[in-house]
């Protein structure tokens, strides 16, 4: 499988002075991610740049090139628990359902986990992520 990543021209377009993505790796784990229904839609699953131009939401205030580089990532966690935390935190985002899929080695580049659970992930080229997750729970 390719190991480029599919959103490489957005990275690029960023211009920034820093690797994108910077120590992020290859890992599998079960992944949970805020949706709407189905959960097979391919707009599930692009980056935070792309999702919210289509979302019309107004621009993100990124400050410095490390969360720009976060920006074109896809936003996951580690639990149901810390994916519902921010549903609960932030009732305006238009999600409606928190999809999980299994993450494995060949789909792409994980980021570090924060401290809520929250990490990014750097798709592969050749990875289509709406056929390996599936709504978990309604808002």
């Amino acid at each position: 499988m390719s190991k480029t990543l599919k959103y490489q021209n957005l990275i690029d377009s960023q211009d920034l002075k820093v690797n994108c993505p910077d120590e992020a790796t290859e890992a599998e784990l079960t992944a949970y991610r805020l949706s709407f229904d189905p959960a097979d839609k391919p707009e599930n699953y692009l980056p935070n740049l792309i999702e919210d131009e289509l979302l019309k939401k107004p621009p993100r205030r990124l400050h410095g090139d490390g969360k720009h580089c976060e920006a074109c990532a896809l936003s996951f966690f580690v639990s149901l628990e810390g994916c519902i935390a921010v549903l609960k935190a932030f009732p305006r985002l238009p999600h409606t359902h928190i999809s999980s899929g299994i993450l494995e080695n060949n789909d792409g580049v994980k980021g570090k986990t924060n401290h809520s659970g929250h990490f990014v992930f750097f798709e592969y080229e050749k990875t289509h992520l709406n056929s390996k997750f599936s709504i978990i729970f309604t808002r």
